[in-house]
Parts: C-alpha cells; structure tokens; sequence
C-alpha cells in the first residue's frame, strides 16, 4: 500500500492537512539520481534526465488541487516548500470514495492517533484542514461550506497538544473544480474566496490579524435599561440594528453602539408578549423615539427591517448605510448575504445556525427551544454587522468608492 508521509519541514508554524492521496499523489514518482518528480505508474517511469527508474513517492496536493494550492499560495507571497501540507488518511480509498476504506481494511478511526503523531511533530501555529473530513477529524465540527475562513479551535482531545493554535478551514480545490462557471456558487467565486481565506491565514501566520472583539450583550434587559440604552445611542456616530420575526411579526429587535456593545429587546416569549402590556407600550414608544432620531443608522439588507418595522407602526430615519449594498459595490462579484461578509471582513467564527434549535408550536410556526439563544443571535448579528460597517468604510476610502455609496446631487 502507497503511504504518503507528508510534505514539507517539520516543525513548521503552518500546515495543510487534506483528506486521503488522489490518482496523481499516490503515483507520484522521484528520480533517486536527478530528484525529477512527476506522476507515474509504479516504478517503471523513465528519467528524461538520467533515463534511469523513478521511484515511487507518493506525495500529497500534487496534483491539480495541489498546482492550485501552490499557485494561489504564490499569490499571497507564501512558498510552498515552507508550508507542511500532508493529509488525515496518507492512502488512497479505492476509487478516491472514503466511504470505501473498509474496502482496503481501513476505517477513518484508523488514523486518530497518527493525526495526534502529526500533530505533536509539525507543532503548527496555524492548521489549515482543507475539505469536511479534516475539519471534523480537527475541530469534531462539519460544513466546511459555511465555517471556512472561520478561526476554530482543536477539539478537545486535540487541544491538550497545541492548546494556542488556530484552525482556519477551507474548501477544498477539488471541490472547487466541480462548481459550474456561472452564479452565486460558481468556480469565480469560490476560486477568489479561496484567496481571501488564504491571506487571512497569512496574516495568523504573521502575526498582524487583530482579534475578535470581547461581545458585550444585553440579552434580558429591564425597562429602563432600555431607556438608558437607546438614549446613550444619541451619541454615537453609527447605530447598527436587526430585527427577527416569528408569525410575520418582530420577536425581537437588536441595537448596537459599537462592534463589541449590543442590546436584544425581546418583544416575544414564547407565545406570549415578553413584557407586561403598560412596559410593552412604553417599549414601542422609546423605539419610535429611537428610529425617528438623528443617529446614523445601518442594517444588512435594511429593505426588510424597514418594511417589518413599518407594520409595526415604526417609521425609520437617517438609513445611512445597507452593509449588503455597500459590498455590493466594492466586490459586486462574490455573494452578499451575512454569513459570507461576516467570514471575510471579520474574525467571528459561523454562528448563523446558533438559533435553530426550535420546535413546532400552534398552527406549525416554529418557536426556539432555548429563547436567549434566538436573542443572543440577534444581538450577535447587529455586533457583527457594526464590525462589517468598519472595515466597508475602509475600504470604500482605500478604493475611492466614497461617489458609488454616497452620490452626490448634481
């Protein structure tokens, strides 16, 4: 059986860690007189060099998902032969089909100790798993697609070995290839995604990504520490906010002054109204106060909280900004929903399914087990969307876009 051990210095600070050898890794051949590598079958390659035998070497990321791994590494400034790229299984499933290790008397679990081994010799900063199954055979977590680019830990067991380092997923190239040419989940897109996860793994590596914001909530708030809230809002320059709905009506709303700084006003529990019908009046009447104010205020996809607050009676003032308009303009190509502008602008970690633990209540509409969690996912999305906000207004003045988002009358 072809064993691939790895590729790359040992210790190093980074290493990519992939899911089982392809064709081309595990027919991967070595010239033991010229060092010629190239993709052949057993050992009867002939040197074009030497005209001597290859040798078998099997090799991981060589082929097409590793030429695209090393020429985008090339565009970030990394080399690759500074980098320790290996894989959890060093063996190739029959028809490259995992589900089909048991085929060759191997099973995933096989590999848990060399992965602990792998471990405690690279001794890396930075882990990069690339594709699902070295993500949950790392962090015990899955959906590569949606928790790419996100700064993870080790599981458990794991982080005893490397208690300080960071795990950064990403898709992995082969996944890539597949997409089709055109739309939101296209081969563009992903290919430029796979970039950005790249330079933030660089900057891990460098040492120059700052870190994620200490979150301060406001989840179960008194009555009047929602009045002393929204009025200390008077003094910001921003406000961000966020409403959630259940039976087509606002369940809570969400403020935040800062990215780190937010409130959750519950307006639903359960089925019934969160506050005592005297303090809930009062509640809309503080927001109406707050909306009409002359605070800036920013949404994500503002369009739907202004038509939810609308049916509330609630007009809105001083919109200044939609974080999903503005990425709009400054990368017009990559998709624009919250959870994909939350892994590139900002250092959160995937939270967008925190809150879908719920079960059926009356006439099918579905309820949160765990309410304060829906209220810390809303408080989390106006946070986050402040974070978002900042870092579109740098570069809206690094690229000199200041005329797409704010036309000026003519």
């Amino acid at each position: 059986m072809k064993v691939a051990h790895g590729d790359g210095p040992v210790p190093c600070d980074i290493m990519f860690i992939g899911e089982a050898l392809g064709r081309q890794e595990s027919s991967w051949s070595t010239c033991p007189h010229c060092n010629l590598e190239g993709d052949g079958e057993e050992n009867d390659w002939t040197c074009y060099k030497c005209g001597g035998p290859m040798d078998c070497t099997p090799k991981p990321f060589v082929g097409a998902s590793g030429h695209f791994l090393n020429r985008n590494l090339g565009r970030i400034g990394m080399d690759r032969s500074k980098v320790h790229i290996n894989n959890i299984v060093p063996v190739r499933p029959p028809n490259n089909d995992l589900k089909r290790l048991g085929e060759i008397g191997l099973s995933l679990e096989d590999f848990e100790e060399r992965t602990r081994e792998l471990l405690e010799l690279v001794q890396p900063k930075v882990i990069v798993p690339v594709g699902n199954v070295a993500l949950n055979a790392l962090t015990g977590l899955d959906k590569i697609t949606k928790r790419r680019g996100s700064p993870l830990e080790l599981k458990s067991e794991l982080a005893l070995l490397l208690p300080k380092a960071i795990v950064i997923p990403m898709i992995h190239p082969a996944n890539i290839f597949r997409l089709p040419t055109k739309g939101k989940e296209s081969y563009g897109v992903a290919a430029s995604t796979f970039v950005r996860d790249l330079r933030k793994i660089k900057k891990f590596l460098d040492g120059t990504q700052g870190e994620i914001p200490k979150r301060e909530f406001l989840l179960e708030p008194t009555l009047q520490e929602v009045k002393d809230f929204l009025a200390s809002c008077a003094d910001n320059g921003f406000v961000t906010f966020d409403t959630e709905m259940r039976k087509r009506q606002i369940a809570c709303i969400s403020i935040a002054k800062s990215n780190s700084e937010a409130i959750c006003i519950p307006i639903w529990h359960g089925w019934d109204s969160y506050w005592p019908e005297e303090d809930e009046m009062v509640i809309w009447e503080e927001l109406s106060k707050f909306f009409k104010s002359e605070v800036y205020k920013v949404a994500h996809n503002v369009n739907f909280d202004i038509s939810m607050l609308a049916v509330h009676g609630l007009g809105i003032k001083n919109v200044v900004l939609d974080t999903a308009a503005v990425h709009r303009v400054l990368w017009p190509e990559l998709p624009r929903n919250l959870a994909f502008l939350t892994s590139i602008y900002t250092l959160q970690p995937y939270y967008k399914d925190d809150h879908k633990d719920q079960e059926t209540g009356s006439a099918g509409w579905l309820v949160p087990k765990d309410e304060s969690a829906l209220w810390h996912y809303c408080a989390m999305d106006s946070a986050v969307t402040y974070e978002i906000m900042e870092e579109e207004l740098r570069q809206i003045a690094k690229y000199e876009k200041e005329d797409q988002v704010w036309p000026r009358a003519k």
